[in-house]
Protein backbone atom coordinates (compact mmCIF):
# COMPACT_ATOMS: atom_id res chain seq x y z
CA UNK A 1 0.00 0.00 0.00
CA UNK A 2 1.40 3.26 -1.22
CA UNK A 3 2.31 5.64 1.63
CA UNK A 4 -0.12 8.65 1.43
CA UNK A 5 1.23 11.41 -0.46
CA UNK A 6 -0.21 14.37 2.33
CA UNK A 7 1.09 12.21 5.16
CA UNK A 8 4.44 12.81 3.49
CA UNK A 9 3.76 16.61 3.01
CA UNK A 10 2.25 16.96 6.41
CA UNK A 11 6.20 15.45 7.58
CA UNK A 12 7.76 18.55 5.99
CA UNK A 13 5.77 20.62 8.10
CA UNK A 14 4.40 19.22 11.38
CA UNK A 15 7.13 16.77 12.07
CA UNK A 16 7.27 17.75 15.51
CA UNK A 17 3.99 17.51 16.44
CA UNK A 18 1.78 14.65 18.53
CA UNK A 19 -0.82 14.88 16.12
CA UNK A 20 1.47 13.56 12.81
CA UNK A 21 2.75 10.72 14.71
CA UNK A 22 -0.07 9.26 15.60
CA UNK A 23 -1.33 9.93 12.02
CA UNK A 24 1.36 7.98 10.63
CA UNK A 25 1.74 5.38 13.00
CA UNK A 26 -1.87 4.32 12.95
CA UNK A 27 -1.08 4.26 8.90
CA UNK A 28 1.82 1.44 9.51
CA UNK A 29 0.23 -0.24 12.44
CA UNK A 30 -1.60 -2.66 11.15
CA UNK A 31 0.88 -3.36 8.40
CA UNK A 32 2.86 -6.20 8.21
CA UNK A 33 6.08 -5.24 7.36
CA UNK A 34 6.29 -1.87 8.54
CA UNK A 35 10.33 -1.03 7.75
CA UNK A 36 10.89 -3.11 4.37
CA UNK A 37 7.65 -1.37 3.40
CA UNK A 38 8.09 2.00 4.05
CA UNK A 39 12.05 2.54 5.22
CA UNK A 40 12.17 6.38 4.66
CA UNK A 41 8.39 7.33 5.94
CA UNK A 42 9.53 4.66 8.85
CA UNK A 43 12.94 6.16 9.40
CA UNK A 44 11.34 9.98 9.60
CA UNK A 45 8.69 9.09 12.22
CA UNK A 46 11.33 6.89 14.54
CA UNK A 47 13.93 10.03 14.50
CA UNK A 48 11.42 12.40 14.67
CA UNK A 49 9.66 11.11 17.77
CA UNK A 50 11.19 11.58 21.20
CA UNK A 51 12.60 8.80 23.27
CA UNK A 52 9.89 9.26 25.99
CA UNK A 53 7.09 10.09 23.45
CA UNK A 54 4.50 7.54 24.67
CA UNK A 55 3.85 6.43 20.59
CA UNK A 56 7.83 5.14 20.97
CA UNK A 57 6.66 2.34 23.15
CA UNK A 58 3.59 0.91 20.97
CA UNK A 59 5.96 1.45 17.64
CA UNK A 60 8.90 -0.61 19.37
CA UNK A 61 6.43 -3.65 20.61
CA UNK A 62 5.85 -3.32 16.41
CA UNK A 63 8.92 -3.92 15.62
CA UNK A 64 10.07 -6.30 18.11
CA UNK A 65 7.42 -8.68 16.26
CA UNK A 66 7.87 -7.78 12.95
CA UNK A 67 11.86 -8.40 13.07
CA UNK A 68 10.93 -11.77 14.60
CA UNK A 69 9.55 -12.89 10.74
CA UNK A 70 11.45 -10.44 8.18
CA UNK A 71 15.25 -10.50 7.36
CA UNK A 72 14.32 -7.19 5.33
CA UNK A 73 12.91 -5.21 8.03
CA UNK A 74 15.70 -5.73 10.25
CA UNK A 75 18.04 -4.66 7.23
CA UNK A 76 16.28 -1.58 6.81
CA UNK A 77 16.03 -0.40 10.28
CA UNK A 78 19.84 -1.13 10.78
CA UNK A 79 20.72 0.82 7.37
CA UNK A 80 18.50 3.76 8.03
CA UNK A 81 20.43 4.31 11.85
CA UNK A 82 24.05 4.09 9.83
CA UNK A 83 22.70 6.97 7.53
CA UNK A 84 21.62 8.60 9.67
CA UNK A 85 24.91 8.77 11.96
CA UNK A 86 26.61 9.59 8.95
CA UNK A 87 24.30 12.56 8.02
CA UNK A 88 23.74 14.01 11.50
CA UNK A 89 26.70 13.64 13.02
CA UNK A 90 26.28 16.04 15.74
CA UNK A 91 23.75 13.90 17.14
CA UNK A 92 24.97 10.38 17.28
CA UNK A 93 26.47 10.39 21.15
CA UNK A 94 22.98 11.37 22.31
CA UNK A 95 20.33 9.89 19.89
CA UNK A 96 21.66 7.16 18.32
CA UNK A 97 23.24 6.04 21.41
CA UNK A 98 19.61 5.58 22.64
CA UNK A 99 18.30 3.80 19.78
CA UNK A 100 21.24 1.54 20.47
CA UNK A 101 19.88 0.90 24.48
CA UNK A 102 16.60 0.61 22.95
CA UNK A 103 17.71 -2.32 20.34
CA UNK A 104 19.43 -3.94 23.59
CA UNK A 105 16.78 -3.79 25.50
CA UNK A 106 14.18 -5.18 22.95
CA UNK A 107 16.11 -7.96 22.37
CA UNK A 108 17.07 -9.02 25.69
CA UNK A 109 13.33 -9.19 26.28
CA UNK A 110 12.60 -11.52 22.97
CA UNK A 111 15.28 -13.84 24.41
CA UNK A 112 14.02 -13.67 28.08
CA UNK A 113 10.96 -15.55 26.88
CA UNK A 114 11.84 -19.21 26.81
CA UNK A 115 11.71 -21.65 24.60
CA UNK A 116 11.81 -19.51 21.75
CA UNK A 117 10.32 -20.85 18.49
CA UNK A 118 13.24 -21.91 15.88
CA UNK A 119 11.98 -19.94 13.56
CA UNK A 120 12.41 -17.04 15.56
CA UNK A 121 15.56 -17.69 16.98
CA UNK A 122 16.93 -17.56 13.69
CA UNK A 123 15.95 -13.86 12.85
CA UNK A 124 17.27 -12.76 16.55
CA UNK A 125 20.74 -14.23 15.58
CA UNK A 126 20.53 -12.88 12.37
CA UNK A 127 20.37 -9.24 13.95
CA UNK A 128 22.95 -9.86 16.91
CA UNK A 129 25.24 -11.12 14.83
CA UNK A 130 25.25 -8.76 11.91
CA UNK A 131 25.09 -6.31 14.39
CA UNK A 132 27.68 -7.58 16.87
CA UNK A 133 28.18 -3.93 18.76
CA UNK A 134 24.21 -4.74 20.13
CA UNK A 135 26.50 -7.52 22.44
CA UNK A 136 28.11 -4.87 24.45
CA UNK A 137 25.14 -4.92 26.02
CA UNK A 138 26.10 -7.34 29.66
CA UNK A 139 22.43 -8.40 29.80
CA UNK A 140 21.85 -9.09 26.69
CA UNK A 141 25.31 -10.60 26.04
CA UNK A 142 24.29 -13.10 29.24
CA UNK A 143 20.81 -13.99 27.37
CA UNK A 144 22.51 -14.73 23.93
CA UNK A 145 25.16 -16.93 26.09
CA UNK A 146 22.20 -18.70 27.10
CA UNK A 147 20.79 -19.43 23.90
CA UNK A 148 24.13 -20.70 21.88
CA UNK A 149 24.60 -22.77 24.83
CA UNK A 150 21.04 -24.37 24.61
CA UNK A 151 21.27 -24.54 20.49
CA UNK A 152 24.75 -26.23 21.60
CA UNK A 153 23.02 -28.71 24.38
CA UNK A 154 20.04 -29.53 21.90
CA UNK A 155 21.82 -29.23 18.42
CA UNK A 156 19.19 -27.74 17.20
CA UNK A 157 20.94 -26.82 13.75
CA UNK A 158 20.26 -22.93 12.63
CA UNK A 159 21.23 -22.13 8.93
CA UNK A 160 24.00 -19.16 9.11
CA UNK A 161 25.12 -19.19 5.17
CA UNK A 162 26.19 -16.03 5.71
CA UNK A 163 29.52 -14.68 7.11
CA UNK A 164 28.83 -12.32 9.20
CA UNK A 165 30.77 -10.14 11.51
CA UNK A 166 28.97 -11.25 15.17
CA UNK A 167 30.67 -14.99 14.40
CA UNK A 168 33.83 -13.25 14.13
CA UNK A 169 33.35 -11.04 17.59
CA UNK A 170 32.30 -14.75 18.83
CA UNK A 171 35.30 -16.25 18.39
CA UNK A 172 37.27 -14.28 21.42
CA UNK A 173 34.08 -14.80 23.33
CA UNK A 174 34.49 -14.91 26.97
CA UNK A 175 32.19 -18.38 26.82
CA UNK A 176 34.04 -21.92 26.18
CA UNK A 177 30.98 -22.93 24.55
CA UNK A 178 30.30 -19.99 22.78
CA UNK A 179 33.78 -20.19 21.53
CA UNK A 180 32.85 -23.85 20.35
CA UNK A 181 29.76 -23.53 18.69
CA UNK A 182 31.25 -20.49 16.35
CA UNK A 183 34.01 -22.60 15.69
CA UNK A 184 31.74 -25.08 14.04
CA UNK A 185 29.79 -22.68 11.95
CA UNK A 186 32.91 -21.59 11.12
CA UNK A 187 34.56 -24.56 9.54
CA UNK A 188 31.15 -25.27 7.63
CA UNK A 189 31.43 -21.98 5.65
CA UNK A 190 34.89 -22.69 4.69
CA UNK A 191 37.95 -19.82 4.19
CA UNK A 192 37.01 -16.18 3.40
CA UNK A 193 37.96 -15.90 -0.39
CA UNK A 194 36.13 -12.98 -1.49
CA UNK A 195 37.00 -9.42 -0.75
CA UNK A 196 33.72 -8.12 0.13
CA UNK A 197 33.71 -10.81 3.05
CA UNK A 198 36.54 -9.56 4.40
CA UNK A 199 35.60 -6.42 4.19
CA UNK A 200 32.75 -6.81 6.38
CA UNK A 201 34.02 -8.47 9.15
CA UNK A 202 37.41 -6.14 8.89
CA UNK A 203 35.82 -4.06 11.92
CA UNK A 204 35.88 -6.98 13.85
CA UNK A 205 39.36 -7.71 13.04
CA UNK A 206 40.34 -4.06 13.80
CA UNK A 207 39.32 -4.38 17.54
CA UNK A 208 40.97 -7.64 17.71
CA UNK A 209 43.71 -6.18 16.41
CA UNK A 210 43.80 -3.27 19.25
CA UNK A 211 43.58 -5.42 21.73
CA UNK A 212 46.86 -7.41 21.16
CA UNK A 213 48.56 -4.40 20.36
CA UNK A 214 47.51 -1.92 22.65
CA UNK A 215 47.85 -5.60 25.55
CA UNK A 216 44.90 -4.90 27.31
CA UNK A 217 45.14 -8.42 29.11
CA UNK A 218 48.35 -6.68 30.70
CA UNK A 219 46.24 -4.01 32.22
CA UNK A 220 43.70 -6.48 33.59
CA UNK A 221 46.43 -8.49 35.47
CA UNK A 222 48.17 -5.84 36.67
CA UNK A 223 44.72 -5.14 38.76
CA UNK A 224 43.70 -1.02 36.89
CA UNK A 225 41.24 -0.15 35.89
CA UNK A 226 40.59 -0.88 32.59
CA UNK A 227 38.22 -3.54 31.76
CA UNK A 228 37.78 -5.71 28.58
CA UNK A 229 34.99 -4.84 26.38
CA UNK A 230 31.91 -6.83 26.21
CA UNK A 231 31.94 -9.82 25.06
CA UNK A 232 35.62 -10.36 24.63
CA UNK A 233 36.99 -12.58 26.77
CA UNK A 234 39.38 -11.31 29.47
CA UNK A 235 41.69 -14.37 29.15
CA UNK A 236 44.76 -14.11 27.17
CA UNK A 237 45.12 -18.03 26.28
CA UNK A 238 41.42 -18.06 25.14
CA UNK A 239 41.87 -14.63 23.38
CA UNK A 240 44.96 -16.15 21.37
CA UNK A 241 42.94 -19.35 20.57
CA UNK A 242 40.18 -17.35 18.99
CA UNK A 243 42.96 -15.33 17.16
CA UNK A 244 44.22 -18.53 15.66
CA UNK A 245 40.82 -20.01 14.78
CA UNK A 246 40.77 -16.53 12.63
CA UNK A 247 44.11 -16.42 10.78
CA UNK A 248 42.76 -19.43 9.64
CA UNK A 249 39.75 -18.08 8.18
CA UNK A 250 41.37 -16.75 5.63
CA UNK A 251 42.34 -17.80 1.91
CA UNK A 252 46.20 -17.36 1.06
CA UNK A 253 45.15 -14.48 -1.27
CA UNK A 254 43.08 -12.51 1.28
CA UNK A 255 45.33 -13.24 3.84
CA UNK A 256 48.15 -12.18 2.08
CA UNK A 257 47.18 -9.42 -0.02
CA UNK A 258 44.12 -8.42 2.87
CA UNK A 259 45.10 -9.07 6.09
CA UNK A 260 49.06 -8.35 6.10
CA UNK A 261 48.41 -5.32 3.75
CA UNK A 262 45.91 -3.76 6.71
CA UNK A 263 47.91 -5.17 9.58
CA UNK A 264 51.55 -5.35 8.78
CA UNK A 265 52.20 -6.10 12.56
CA UNK A 266 50.45 -8.99 12.83
CA UNK A 267 52.95 -11.16 11.79
CA UNK A 268 55.44 -9.48 14.76
CA UNK A 269 52.58 -9.93 17.13
CA UNK A 270 52.40 -13.58 16.92
CA UNK A 271 56.25 -14.14 16.51
CA UNK A 272 56.89 -12.08 20.00
CA UNK A 273 53.59 -13.75 21.75
CA UNK A 274 55.97 -16.96 21.13
CA UNK A 275 58.13 -16.02 24.16
CA UNK A 276 55.07 -14.61 26.36
CA UNK A 277 53.56 -17.33 29.26
CA UNK A 278 53.61 -20.82 29.02
CA UNK A 279 50.04 -21.32 29.40
CA UNK A 280 49.48 -19.66 26.26
CA UNK A 281 52.44 -21.18 24.32
CA UNK A 282 50.33 -23.64 22.39
CA UNK A 283 48.32 -21.21 21.03
CA UNK A 284 51.07 -19.06 20.05
CA UNK A 285 52.82 -22.20 18.20
CA UNK A 286 49.61 -23.02 16.61
CA UNK A 287 49.20 -19.22 15.16
CA UNK A 288 52.26 -19.09 14.12
CA UNK A 289 52.34 -22.59 12.18
CA UNK A 290 49.05 -21.17 10.25
CA UNK A 291 51.41 -17.87 9.24
CA UNK A 292 54.39 -19.78 8.14
CA UNK A 293 52.09 -22.42 6.14
CA UNK A 294 50.50 -19.84 4.41
CA UNK A 295 53.47 -16.96 3.61
CA UNK A 296 56.40 -19.68 3.53
CA UNK A 297 59.63 -18.07 3.00
CA UNK A 298 57.95 -14.57 2.39
CA UNK A 299 57.14 -14.45 6.22
CA UNK A 300 60.83 -13.39 6.51
CA UNK A 301 60.56 -10.54 4.68
CA UNK A 302 57.75 -9.47 6.39
CA UNK A 303 59.09 -9.23 9.72
CA UNK A 304 61.66 -7.78 12.06
CA UNK A 305 62.60 -11.09 14.14
CA UNK A 306 65.52 -12.64 12.70
CA UNK A 307 65.24 -16.78 12.40
CA UNK A 308 68.02 -17.55 14.97
CA UNK A 309 65.91 -15.87 17.84
CA UNK A 310 62.91 -17.29 16.61
CA UNK A 311 64.23 -20.82 16.47
CA UNK A 312 65.96 -20.37 20.13
CA UNK A 313 62.77 -18.75 21.06
CA UNK A 314 60.80 -22.16 20.41
CA UNK A 315 63.49 -24.52 21.50
CA UNK A 316 63.98 -22.61 24.87
CA UNK A 317 60.36 -22.35 25.21
CA UNK A 318 59.93 -26.47 24.54
CA UNK A 319 62.56 -27.55 27.64
CA UNK A 320 60.84 -25.21 29.59
CA UNK A 321 57.33 -26.41 28.84
CA UNK A 322 55.92 -29.80 30.96
CA UNK A 323 52.74 -30.88 29.17
CA UNK A 324 53.53 -33.60 26.24
CA UNK A 325 50.69 -32.35 23.78
CA UNK A 326 53.03 -29.00 24.07
CA UNK A 327 56.35 -30.66 23.50
CA UNK A 328 54.86 -32.37 20.07
CA UNK A 329 53.54 -29.20 18.54
CA UNK A 330 56.79 -27.37 19.19
CA UNK A 331 58.62 -30.30 17.10
CA UNK A 332 55.73 -30.36 14.46
CA UNK A 333 56.64 -25.67 14.26
CA UNK A 334 60.14 -26.56 14.14
CA UNK A 335 59.83 -28.65 10.80
CA UNK A 336 57.12 -25.95 9.54
CA UNK A 337 59.91 -23.66 10.29
CA UNK A 338 62.84 -25.15 8.52
CA UNK A 339 60.66 -25.22 5.17
CA UNK A 340 60.74 -21.50 5.09
CA UNK A 341 64.23 -20.89 5.42
CA UNK A 342 64.85 -23.11 2.29
CA UNK A 343 65.82 -20.37 0.23
CA UNK A 344 68.04 -18.68 2.91
CA UNK A 345 71.56 -18.89 4.26
CA UNK A 346 70.64 -19.77 7.65
CA UNK A 347 68.91 -23.07 6.35
CA UNK A 348 71.93 -25.24 6.65
CA UNK A 349 72.87 -23.57 10.31
CA UNK A 350 69.32 -24.04 11.44
CA UNK A 351 69.24 -28.12 10.26
CA UNK A 352 71.89 -28.74 12.11
CA UNK A 353 70.58 -27.12 15.29
CA UNK A 354 67.18 -28.71 14.56
CA UNK A 355 68.51 -32.12 13.94
CA UNK A 356 70.95 -31.87 17.48
CA UNK A 357 67.69 -30.33 19.59
CA UNK A 358 65.77 -33.31 18.45
CA UNK A 359 68.28 -36.15 18.55
CA UNK A 360 70.45 -35.33 21.42
CA UNK A 361 68.83 -32.48 23.54
CA UNK A 362 65.71 -33.69 23.75
CA UNK A 363 67.00 -37.19 24.45
CA UNK A 364 68.88 -35.88 28.08
CA UNK A 365 66.28 -34.28 29.05
CA UNK A 366 64.79 -37.41 30.41
CA UNK A 367 62.54 -36.04 33.24
CA UNK A 368 60.69 -33.40 30.80
CA UNK A 369 59.88 -35.54 27.74
CA UNK A 370 58.06 -38.90 27.73
CA UNK A 371 59.02 -41.55 25.90
CA UNK A 372 56.58 -40.69 23.52
CA UNK A 373 57.88 -37.04 22.98
CA UNK A 374 61.26 -38.77 22.41
CA UNK A 375 60.30 -41.36 19.92
CA UNK A 376 58.32 -37.97 17.81
CA UNK A 377 61.44 -36.16 17.72
CA UNK A 378 63.43 -38.51 16.67
CA UNK A 379 60.89 -39.24 14.33
CA UNK A 380 60.73 -36.13 13.00
CA UNK A 381 64.78 -35.28 12.77
CA UNK A 382 64.66 -38.59 10.27
CA UNK A 383 62.13 -37.35 7.94
CA UNK A 384 63.46 -34.17 7.89
CA UNK A 385 67.46 -35.18 6.81
CA UNK A 386 65.83 -37.59 4.50
CA UNK A 387 64.35 -35.34 2.89
CA UNK A 388 67.33 -33.84 2.55
CA UNK A 389 68.95 -36.65 0.26
CA UNK A 390 65.98 -35.69 -2.79
CA UNK A 391 68.32 -32.54 -3.24
CA UNK A 392 71.32 -32.79 -5.14
CA UNK A 393 73.39 -32.31 -3.95
CA UNK A 394 72.11 -33.45 -0.38
CA UNK A 395 71.05 -30.81 2.03
CA UNK A 396 72.05 -32.32 4.67
CA UNK A 397 73.53 -31.77 8.44
CA UNK A 398 77.25 -33.05 8.00
CA UNK A 399 78.76 -31.80 11.21
CA UNK A 400 76.30 -34.35 13.14
CA UNK A 401 76.42 -37.55 10.43
CA UNK A 402 78.19 -39.71 13.07
CA UNK A 403 74.83 -39.41 15.57
CA UNK A 404 72.04 -38.95 13.31
CA UNK A 405 73.18 -42.00 10.99
CA UNK A 406 73.93 -44.24 13.76
CA UNK A 407 70.96 -43.34 15.61
CA UNK A 408 68.63 -43.95 12.56
CA UNK A 409 70.63 -47.57 11.82
CA UNK A 410 69.92 -48.06 15.46
CA UNK A 411 66.47 -47.25 15.89
CA UNK A 412 65.71 -49.65 12.86
CA UNK A 413 67.94 -52.56 14.65
CA UNK A 414 65.57 -51.66 17.56
CA UNK A 415 62.12 -51.96 16.07
CA UNK A 416 61.01 -48.29 17.59
CA UNK A 417 57.30 -48.07 17.49
CA UNK A 418 57.15 -44.81 16.87
CA UNK A 419 60.31 -43.75 14.61
CA UNK A 420 60.75 -46.71 12.63
CA UNK A 421 59.59 -46.29 9.24
CA UNK A 422 61.14 -42.90 9.14
CA UNK A 423 64.58 -44.35 10.61
CA UNK A 424 64.10 -47.57 7.72
CA UNK A 425 63.48 -44.67 5.35
CA UNK A 426 66.56 -42.73 5.92
CA UNK A 427 68.78 -45.88 5.95
CA UNK A 428 67.75 -46.73 2.54
CA UNK A 429 68.47 -43.50 1.28
CA UNK A 430 72.20 -43.29 3.06
CA UNK A 431 72.78 -46.74 1.55
CA UNK A 432 71.10 -45.88 -1.85
CA UNK A 433 73.14 -42.45 -1.52
CA UNK A 434 76.35 -43.82 -0.64
CA UNK A 435 76.38 -46.96 -3.35
CA UNK A 436 75.89 -44.17 -6.30
CA UNK A 437 78.74 -41.86 -5.06
CA UNK A 438 81.20 -44.96 -4.74
CA UNK A 439 79.92 -45.35 -8.51
CA UNK A 440 80.50 -41.82 -9.54
CA UNK A 441 83.73 -42.07 -7.41
CA UNK A 442 85.09 -45.19 -9.69
CA UNK A 443 83.56 -43.81 -12.80
CA UNK A 444 85.91 -40.47 -11.88
CA UNK A 445 88.84 -42.11 -11.23
CA UNK A 446 89.02 -44.42 -14.37
CA UNK A 447 87.71 -41.65 -16.78
CA UNK A 448 90.32 -39.79 -18.95
CA UNK A 449 88.27 -36.64 -18.92
CA UNK A 450 90.01 -34.06 -16.74
CA UNK A 451 86.97 -32.20 -15.71
CA UNK A 452 85.75 -35.19 -13.99
CA UNK A 453 88.77 -36.21 -12.44
CA UNK A 454 88.84 -32.75 -10.85
CA UNK A 455 85.33 -32.80 -9.27
CA UNK A 456 84.30 -32.86 -6.20
CA UNK A 457 85.02 -36.19 -4.34
CA UNK A 458 81.49 -37.27 -2.56
CA UNK A 459 80.97 -37.55 1.05
CA UNK A 460 79.84 -41.12 2.29
CA UNK A 461 78.48 -41.82 5.79
CA UNK A 462 81.67 -43.55 7.30
CA UNK A 463 80.58 -44.08 10.82
CA UNK A 464 77.14 -45.64 9.55
CA UNK A 465 78.91 -48.35 7.72
CA UNK A 466 81.20 -49.14 10.44
CA UNK A 467 78.40 -49.51 12.56
CA UNK A 468 76.35 -51.20 9.77
CA UNK A 469 79.12 -53.60 9.03
CA UNK A 470 79.56 -54.72 12.39
CA UNK A 471 75.61 -55.07 13.29
CA UNK A 472 74.19 -58.11 13.97
CA UNK A 473 71.31 -57.67 11.81
CA UNK A 474 73.51 -56.71 8.49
Amino acid sequence: VPFPSEYWDSLQIYKDRKEFCELVLNFVIDKPHMWCSYPKEMSELLFVLDKDHPSIFTLRSIMATQFKTCFECIYYYHKKKEEYEIQNPENVPIFLQALHQQDQERLTLCLSSFPIEPIHITFILFEILNYPDLLESETLDEKFTQLILHLLTTQLEINLADRVPGLYVLLVHHEAGVRFWTGKILKSLGPISQKDDYERIYPVIEKCMQILEYDIFESITNGSHVKMPCPFTSSRKDFWGGINVLLQSFDQNIFKEDLLNSFPDLIDLVLNNLSGDLDIFSNSINCTITLMNVLGHELWLRTSFPPKLVRETIMSQCLLASQENVHLQCFKLLVTFLHTLEDFEDFIASLDAIVLFLLEKVELESRTFTELSKGVAKQHAFSIINEGYKHSPPRIPVDSTGLWSILALGVVSSESITSAEAATNLVRSIIEHDINSLKQAFYNCVSKDKKVHNQIKPRWCIAFWESLLESPHL
